[in-house]
């Protein structure tokens, strides 16, 4: 054995020992002992049916947004505010929410959420229903309507947030009339304020208050239909357009499927991860933003686990966002541009399917390039051999399938280097669906041949997208 066999060897045993996967002996052929694709789910054809809304197709694009927390426990210190606290204390001073989303779109978010009632129901707009609101703080404004012409001035998409608990309305508790008074409110801001990507409704309760008050979803998501049909509702309704993710870390446990079970019913709903750049969601001047390593493993455990970001910048009592968020938004922002800013093109694309048979593919090779729409498998195909015109050491790898029009169907997949003869498996993921990121091991030897071998799907795979990156 000469000493680069050797070398490549030892680097060998380190990867299988450092990532706990194990390695397959290369075959000449693709054949099912070399190879496996798991049968589909019992209910496969089920979920295969449910396919998602225009409106939640626009809003899986976007796939990383911002959280506005501001209100009156900005000025308390706290996050969780009485409901008695004096409007007098809310008094921005140098309220500025152009540079609220200026920092946003810099930032290469492309929407933008602001909590216009907390569950303190301290309303940031004008309100004709309460008294606990700005009109009656120092500042005479209307902050939502500032925050959604800052929307519209930087090209960012507006939504709101609107707590469904409030501990201020005297009518809460009391069924019916909560009822008529928050979608008086709802109504409001679905009217005022133009166009809404997103409605937001927190589940949040205190303990003196569970089962004191039903909410109405339907009359409230009816309302949200008939006011901005293209509006996503979030986390609160049975039915939500956008799921929680079940934590406010920002991390998915896993690939997430959009096609969950919900009150009885199969639908789909994207999963959201929310987080916020600081430990609190209000500002607090003894908390530090995140390191730009933390942001960037939340994105990875969200955007590139098929869910969406919703990121928390929490503006302060002055109005206006610490500096130090905003640069840590501009490292996050360069760091995500970077993942994609070194794309390979194989220079051919293999498929083979569970008996053998091998074709040269130039329609996965257009997906790609990003030249063309989709690609539909055939029932029996499931591993892609992509070669490269020279070795080189990718990183990620990015894979979409065509979920508007086929649902999500792989359950989990993986992707192989080949090094001598020998395929070592260096990154897998629990599905793809509208998109997720393989962020391949450090040790990912280089070479001029990968492979991507689906593992389970609910039906043959149809790809929108695969992208190879440095």
């Amino acid at each position: 054995m000469n000493i680069a066999n050797f070398f490549a060897s030892i680097g060998l045993v380190i990867s299988m020992l450092w990532s706990g996967i194990s390695t397959f002996a290369l075959k000449t052929d693709f054949s099912k002992d070399a190879w496996y694709l798991k049968p589909p789910p019992p209910d496969a054809a089920e979920q295969l049916a449910i396919l998602p809304a225009e409106r939640q197709i626009m809003h899986a694009e976007m796939e990383f947004y911002a959280f506005f927390h501001f209100g009156i426990n900005t000025f308390t210190d706290s996050e969780l505010g009485t409901g008695r606290e004096d409007p007098a204390i809310f008094n921005p001073t140098k309220l500025d929410t152009d540079q609220w989303i200026k920092g946003v779109a810099d930032a290469g978010m492309k929407g933008a959420i602001i909590t216009a009632k907390h569950h303190d129901g301290f309303c940031l707009w004008p309100t004709e229903y309460s008294e606990f609101s700005v009109k009656n703080s120092p500042y005479q404004g209307d902050v939502v309507a500032e925050f959604a012409e800052s929307c519209r001035k930087y090209g960012v998409k507006f939504g709101f947030y609107l707590s469904p608990f409030d501990m201020n309305a005297p009518s809460f508790g009391q069924g019916v009339a909560y009822n008529d008074y928050f979608v008086s409110q709802l109504g409001e801001l679905l009217s005022n304020y133009g166009d809404v990507f997103e409605v937001w409704f927190d589940n949040y309760i205190t303990e003196e208050y569970k089962g004191r008050q039903d909410y109405d979803w339907d009359r409230w998501v009816a309302i949200i239909r008939e006011l901005q049909p293209n509006a996503v509702i979030a986390v609160g309704p049975p039915n939500p357009d956008v799921a929680w993710v079940g934590n406010e870390s920002g991390l998915a446990n896993g690939n997430v499927s959009s096609v969950r079970m919900r009150a009885g019913n199969m639908i789909w709903a994207k999963s959201e991860c929310d987080v916020s750049i600081r430990d609190g969601w209000f500002y607090h001047e003894n908390q530090q933003p995140k390191t730009l390593a933390q942001l960037m493993h939340i994105y990875y455990n969200s955007v590139g686990m098929n869910c969406a970001l919703l990121l928390n910048i929490p503006p302060n009592k002055d109005g206006l966002v610490n500096e130090k968020d905003i640069k840590q938004l501009v490292k996050m922002k360069n760091a995500i541009e970077d993942i994609y800013a070194r794309p390979v093109t194989p220079a051919t694309v293999t498929i083979a399917d569970k008996d053998g048979n091998v074709n040269d593919s130039n329609a996965v090779k257009a997906i790609a390039a990003d030249n063309a729409e989709s690609y539909a498998f055939s029932d029996t195909e499931y591993i892609v051999d992509f070669k490269l015109d020279s070795a080189a050491r990718l990183k990620h790898i990015v894979l979409s399938e065509d979920s508007n029009r086929c649902s999500e169907r792989i359950q989990r997949f993986s992707v192989y280097a080949k090094m001598g003869f020998l395929y070592v498996r260096v990154g897998t993921a629990e599905s793809a669906g509208n998109k997720t990121i393989v962020k391949l091991s450090a040790l990912t030897p280089c070479t001029d041949s990968y492979r991507i071998v689906v593992e389970q799907s609910k039906a043959a795979p149809v790809l929108r997208y695969v992208g190879l990156y440095r």
